[in-house]
Parts: C-alpha cells; structure tokens; sequence
C-alpha cells in the first residue's frame, strides 16, 4: 500500500509494514548520521518482523476464535434440531394420559423452542432431568434411552464448544490489545526517528524514503497525490520524463504556447511517468504534468518549456 504522509498514527497496518520495511532495510545505512543507537536502534532493526509477527499472532487467533464460534453454532443448531425431534415425539408419548399437561410442563415443553444458547441449554437439561426422574419412578411417559443419550451428548459437546469459543475469543481480543499497544509505542520510536532525521537532513532530504518516510514534497495532501518531480524534456529521444508517485493511477500533461497565459491543451493521459509530445507541434511551448489517484487530480508540476 502507498505510503502518502508522515503521520504515523493514521497508519494501517499495512501502511505500517510497508514504512517498516523499508526502515529495517536501510537504519543502518544512516544511523551514525542520525546518531540512533542503542535500543531504538535495535527496535528500528527488527520492525519489520516483530510487526509482522504480531499482525500474524492477532490474525491467527482472530481466525481460531471466529472458527471456534462457527463449531459452536453449527452444533448448537443440531442440538436445537434434535431437541425439537424429542419433544415432538415426547408429546405424542404423552398425549394418551389424563395428565399429560402436567407431564408437558414438568418437561418443559410446554412452550415455543427458545433460539438463544441459554434458552436451549435450559429447556434441554429441563427435558434430561425430568426424564431421568420418570425413569427412576419407573413412569412409563418417558423418551427411548437412546434419543436421551444421544440429546445428552449433543448438550455436552455445545457446552464444550461454547467454553472453547470463549476462551479463544478473550485470547484473541487480548492480542488485539497487545498490538494496539505495539502500534502506538511504535508509532511514538518512528516520531522520534523522523525529528532526529529532519535535526540532521531538514525537511526535503530523499533520505527519508529509506526510512518509510517522506521527504515534505511528497506528502499528499487531502489524500491528493503530490507534484511530480524531476519533469524535464529529453529533445533527443523527443519523450517527457518525470519522477513516478507510489500510489498514482495516472498521470495527465498540458501544453500551452510558450509565456502565455490561456488556455491548457491535454496531450496525454496514462499510467507511464513519460510521454512523447503531441503529434504535429512545431515551437516553443510549456508543458506540466500532474498525477491522478482514485480520481483525485494531484498538483500540477512546475511549467517547462521546451522547442518541440
């Protein structure tokens, strides 16, 4: 992902390794200028990993518990299934004695199947309960063993999984705790790194794109890409050249008779930062070019003038 400014605490993540790749690459190549050592030296070193490692620490159990939650649900919803099974064939049991009424209410089927996991755990271990009751009274209103044991299982593994989903989803927002942390103190190590760099190299230096930074010419403003640099003229291969901008989708150049001030002509719109000039012009004219992202025209270049 493009890096478009210096302010660190609007990164995303993504953003972030991207600046930290570069910063590990190349610390060391300025550290004695810049006078970092020590422990922000080391931190500068292994940015990039150590971020990397957190983002796939905070990923992976995001997943895990995402996943746990999905198990979780899916047996939830068969043993939702299989309970509605069993008190539909319970009531046919009972439908045959005076008191089946009061057998329905001491089974808790008396009423609609609850849809939240309190609301099934309950009604389930309502209808377990009381069946192991019958069974001991030697009633003769009570379900097939097997439906009851299978039931039983069912309700232990959902309350196994429901746990195991608990657990990785509090693992999971503790990792997001740690690597918001690890985000803030790194983005305090790069504000740090950055005043250090502007100390020794002022604002404009080209340095700073070593060290995922900007130098203050290419920050985008209002997420508009900046002017691109370097535009110049090559009148022997008769072609425009400019610096290209991390992030541009195109670019568009003008041109315009040399010292006026009217109107500007487009000649040219694409992703390559060079271009020949338009077809059929003989003289003096200015040329600009400017970048163009997501549908945002950047600043326009400084004006050339060139005999074409």
């Amino acid at each position: 992902m493009a890096i478009r400014d210096n302010n660190f605490s609007n990164d995303d993540p993504g953003n972030r390794f991207g600046r930290f790749l570069f910063l590990s690459k190349n610390i060391d190549l300025h550290a004695v200028e810049l006078a970092i050592t020590g422990d922000i030296l080391l931190w500068a070193q292994n940015a990039n990993v150590d971020w990397e490692e957190i983002c796939s620490e905070t990923r992976r159990k995001k997943y895990d518990a995402m996943g746990a939650f999905q198990d979780f649900q899916w047996k939830q919803e068969e043993c939702k299934k299989l309970y509605q099974k069993a008190k539909f064939l319970l009531k046919a049991i009972i439908a045959k004695y005076d008191n089946a009424g009061e057998i329905g209410v001491a089974y808790s089927i008396d009423g609609r199947t609850p849809r939240t996991r309190e609301g099934i755990e309950t009604v389930v271990d309502d209808l377990i309960r009381q069946h192991d009751i019958y069974v001991a009274e030697a009633d003769p209103w009570v379900l097939p063993n097997n439906v009851v044991d299978e039931l039983r299982t069912f309700r232990t593994e959902m309350g196994n999984l429901h746990s195991d989903a608990a657990t990785k989803r509090e693992r999971a927002k503790v990792a997001r705790k740690a690597m918001k942390k690890r985000f803030l103190d790194d983005t305090r190590r790069l504000k740090l790194i950055y005043g250090m760099a502007i100390l020794v190299w002022g604002v404009q230096s080209p340095y700073f794109l070593d060290l995922g930074m900007l130098p203050k010419s290419k920050v985008w403003t209002k997420k508009r890409p900046p002017s691109p640099e370097n535009f110049r003229f090559d009148s022997e291969a008769r072609i425009f050249h400019w610096f290209s901008i991390e992030g541009a989708d195109s670019y568009e150049a003008h041109y315009r008779e040399a010292g006026g001030s009217g109107h500007w002509t487009a000649f040219y719109e694409g992703a390559e930062n060079s271009c020949p000039p338009p077809e059929g012009l003989s003289g003096n004219f200015d040329f600009r070019v400017r970048a163009i992202a997501k549908g945002k025209e950047g600043r326009w270049s400084g004006g050339i003038e060139a005999e074409i």
